[in-house]
C-alpha cells in the first residue's frame, strides 16, 4: 500500500478472499482500510471480497465491478495472485492497459506472477517456512495438546511492470478505454 501511494494512487480498490472465518484476510483487509484512512484516503477506499474457490472467474468479475462502480480506481491490490492474474485478463478484454491505464498487485509471487504479461508486482510470501510451521503447530497441539499460536513471518514486495504512477488525465476506467481507442 506504501508503495502504491507513494506513486500517487489515491483510490485503490482491494479484492480480497472472504473474510468471514479467516483471520489472514481480514487481517489484510483492515491494515488496507487503515493504511488508506492515515493518508486520510478512507472515502476512496473499496474492498469487493471474493471467494478463492473459482479465483479466475471471481477476479474478472471483481474487475467487472470495478469499473461500474469505481471507475476512478487507478490500482488493484489483490490478495493472491490468481486474482491478479484474472483482473489483468479482464482488463486486456475491455481495453484497459496494465499499467498505463490501471495498476495492479498480487499476493504470494507464484511462478506465474513473474512470466505474466505484464510481470505482476507480487508480495513475496515465504511458503515453505508457512508449510514447515503450520504442520508443526499441527504435531504439537495433536501429540502434546499445545496451543496454536499465530506466528508474524517476513514478507518482501516485488516490484514488477504491472504497476506505474496512475495516469492523472483519465476520468474513471470506461472513458480510458475510449480515448484510447
Amino acid at each position: 500500500m506504501r508503495y502504491l501511494l507513494g506513486m500517487g494512487h489515491s483510490e485503490i480498490t482491494m479484492i480480497a478472499g472472504q473474510t468471514a472465518g479467516n483471520d489472514r484476510q481480514a487481517a489484510r483487509v483492515h491494515a488496507f482500510r487503515d493504511t488508506m484512512a492515515a493518508a486520510g484516503l478512507a472515502k476512496t477506499a473499496h474492498v469487493i471480497e471474493k471467494p478463492y474457490v473459482q479465483a479466475l472467474t471471481e477476479g474478472a468479475e471483481a474487475m467487472r465491478r470495478i469499473d461500474a462502480e469505481y471507475p476512478g480506481t487507478t490500482a488493484v491490490v489483490c490478495n493472491n495472485d490468481v486474482f491478479a492474474v484474472s483482473v489483468i485478463a479482464e482488463c486486456r478484454k475491455r481495453g484497459i492497459r496494465v499499467p498505463a491505464d490501471l495498476s495492479v498487485t498480487g499476493f504470494d509471487d507464484l511462478d506465474l506472477a513473474s512470466v505474466l504479461d505484464p510481470q505482476l508486482t507480487t508480495v513475496a510470501v515465504p511458503s515453505r517456512d508457512m508449510g514447515v510451521r503450520a504442520a508443526e503447530a499441527l504435531l504439537n497441539a495433536v501429540l502434546h495438546r499445545r496451543k496454536i499460536v499465530p506466528v508474524r513471518l517476513e514478507t518482501s514486495l516485488v516490484v514488477r511492470a504491472s504497476t506505474a504512477a496512475p495516469f492523472r488525465a483519465r476520468r474513471g476506467l470506461g472513458k480510458s478505454r475510449s480515448s484510447h481507442s
